[in-house]
């Protein structure tokens, strides 16, 4: 390495927004430093999963050595998609490289290539003017990016009832197969349109990231029921499939294998320290700018330390999640759906009265292990095992999200030893209040629930978490004006999640790559 080399640009991280950092800046002298875990090659683990498990056992595969994927049986609630043995690379490391101090929240931070995005879900719904309530910017300053990403990813949708919430796209590829729960609930909210709209509920087909046709050398989607299992489905997009790219085609520079630490300002330039995890020596880069796009968590606590601020919390904003469970007895005993993807449908509730909105999703459960399901029966677990293989066609799951607002309680500072410190007392989805209506409309249809089947899991599970150094027109200390620049620095960008002004319940991906691109764009023009 040449000390003494000043580069344009370094970014800090390889997730969403570090992906359209260096997409946006490709071409200039840029640096992206990443931990950059990876990984383990999964031989013969490409067809569909029920096929092959006619073929051979895949104990190793999906249960784990160590009985990964057996996580929530006696600790705390774990995602499945991140249980699994082939995802473990998306989390490996982080209670060591960057620990967190907390009772009240279940924060999980990513060292891999790509980031959360490993495991994403996919769903891009873009912020309009409501979401974007607090923000120094408007919907029109996203657009061209939003566009551009949708060209680059790949997006398949359809302008239906939801537009109204998430836009319209006329670049949308076909919509992806639904199963037959999908097609059943789809149905009938169709022909019962005037109740749910009564209620504030409107349903329409995922806007997902997942080819539905051949794009470039990624092929559609398989329907394979592979991704609860492993990442880096070509059909399903990750911001990995762009660095590669990139960095095979020498438009930017990429270092594997760096903890990003701390940086100083001087004149002229950023002296940014990072420790090399194999020799575990400190190593100084040097750069006119530097955009951070570590994850909410990791950024902000580069920027306490750097300043050194022990004493200062800065606000925490995560979207709070509930699950409601249903069973449709008319699919008891069918075939279970081999070729499915488990995402089906989304959905908006907006209040009547207040017109504040939650997002979900509608899930079916062909792609989880039976496992995730042996304790939610009330029968013993010889008896839930067997009943699984009956009752697993007619189970689908709602997963809703909910907006957060700033509360003193909710916070995170830097600790004397560096490590994360997060107070998380004051949670959105308390009431019950939405999933008791959506239980309740849908007993008209066969879909049975009950709210003491309700799962509110720990603050933190969402993996959605924002604002810590939010964007504001005219920024304090801790924050960062409209182009993303931190109050204190000339030279010190923010491109992730914690540059949010405000945290809708959207999902929040699609925003973090377009709202980088954007901040990543202004910047090219400082450096030409």
């Amino acid at each position: 390495m040449n000390q003494n080399e000043v580069y344009d640009a370094i970014i800090v991280g390889s997730g969403p927004a570090g992906m359209a950092s260096a997409y946006q800046l490709r071409g200039l002298n840029v640096l992206v430093l990443d931990v950059g875990n990876r990984p383990k090659e999964i031989p013969d683990f490409s067809e569909n999963l029920y096929d092959l498990k006619e073929k051979r056992n895949l104990f190793k595969e999906l249960i784990g050595e160590s009985f990964e994927s057996l996580h929530n049986i006696d600790k705390h609630y774990l995602s499945p998609k991140l249980k699994a043995p082939g995802m473990s690379f998306i989390t490996e490391g982080q209670d060591q490289l960057s620990p967190v101090s907390t009772k009240e929240f279940e924060g999980v931070q990513s060292f891999s290539f790509g980031g959360l995005a490993n495991a994403w879900g996919a769903g891009m719904l873009r912020f309009n003017e409501y979401d974007l309530q607090g923000f120094p910017i408007s919907y029109a300053d996203l657009k061209p990016y939003y566009d551009q990403l949708s060209d680059i990813m790949g997006i398949s949708g359809e302008n239906d009832d939801l537009s109204k919430f998430f836009g319209e796209d006329e670049k949308f590829l076909k919509p992806h197969t639904l199963g037959r729960l999908g097609e059943d609930l789809l149905s009938k909210y169709n022909k019962n349109k005037s109740l749910f709209h009564k209620n504030g509920f409107y349903f329409g087909k995922n806007r997902l990231a997942v080819l539905t046709e051949k794009k470039g050398n990624r092929e559609p989607l398989h329907y394979d029921n592979l991704e609860f299992f492993k990442s880096n489905i070509p059909a399903i997009y990750n911001p990995t499939y762009t660095l590669n790219e990139l960095i095979e085609g020498k438009l930017i520079q990429y270092r594997k294998g760096y903890l990003v630490e701390s940086y100083t300002q001087a004149e002229g330039e950023v002296k940014v320290k990072a420790i090399h995890l194999e020799s575990g020596n400190a190593e100084i880069f040097r750069t006119k700018y530097l955009v951070l796009a570590a994850g909410c968590l990791n950024s902000a606590k580069i920027v306490l330390r750097a300043n050194n601020a022990y004493t200062e919390s800065l606000p925490l904003y995560d979207n709070a999640i509930s699950y409601v469970p249903f069973l449709i007895p008319k699919f008891i005993g069918k075939p279970i759906e081999r070729s499915a993807y488990s995402a089906q449908l989304v959905f908006v509730h907006e209040d009547p009265k207040t017109k504040e909105r939650i997002n979900g999703s509608f899930y079916g459960l062909s792609g989880p292990l039976k496992s995730d399901l042996l304790f939610e029966f009330p029968l013993s677990l010889k008896a839930n095992l067997y009943a699984s293989k009956y009752l697993v066609p007619a189970l689908a799951v709602f997963q809703l999200f909910y907006f957060d607002r700033d509360h003193s309680e909710n916070c995170i500072s830097l600790g004397q030893d560096f490590s994360i410190k997060i107070s998380y007392k004051k949670q959105m989805n308390q009431s019950f209040k939405i999933e008791k209506k959506l239980i309740s409309i849908l007993r008209r249809f066969g879909y049975f629930s009950h709210s003491a089947l309700c799962k509110f899991p720990a603050a933190g599970n969402s993996f959605h978490y924002a604002g810590c150094l939010p964007m504001k027109a005219s920024p304090k200390e801790f924050q960062v004006d409209a182009q993303g620049k931190l109050w204190n620095s000339e030279r010190v960008f923010i491109a992730d999640s914690s540059n949010f002004s405000a945290f809708p319940a959207k999902n929040h991906s699609y925003t973090i790559m377009a709202n980088a691109m954007r901040i990543s764009d202004l910047l090219r023009k400082r450096i030409s």
